[in-house]
């Protein structure tokens, strides 16, 4: 049998708080952007359903590439230990310039 889950709107650790909603949604997973759809909470723990971003492209390259311009269609799902830090995102000229928020 399967373990109830319920979904959050926000989630808050101790490095950071995230949401399914703008400004708390978007992470970095190894490498990968990605932003997050759902959190779930189960006995087990808390995960997240996320959807990468694609076409990564350099506005500046350090520490990632990052200008992004669409979303894979598919979701998979995370852990808190998998994220990296946590992301800002800034629209220009049409696209997303994104920039790591490293916690201390």
């Amino acid at each position: 049998s399967s373990s109830p889950t319920a979904s959050l709107f926000h989630y808050t650790c101790d490095r950071f708080t995230l949401s399914v909603q703008g400004g708390d949604n978007i992470i970095l997973c190894a490498n990968n952007i990605l932003k997050i759809e759902e959190i779930q909470r189960t006995v087990s723990g808390t995960s997240f359903v996320v959807r990468q971003y694609l076409q990564q492209q350099p506005f500046f390259t350090c520490p990632m590439n990052s200008v992004v311009k669409e979303m894979s269609r598919e979701t998979f799902v995370i852990t808190e230990s998998d994220i990296h830090c946590k992301m800002v995102a800034i629209p220009y000229k049409n696209k997303i310039v994104l920039y790591p928020l490293n916690h201390l």
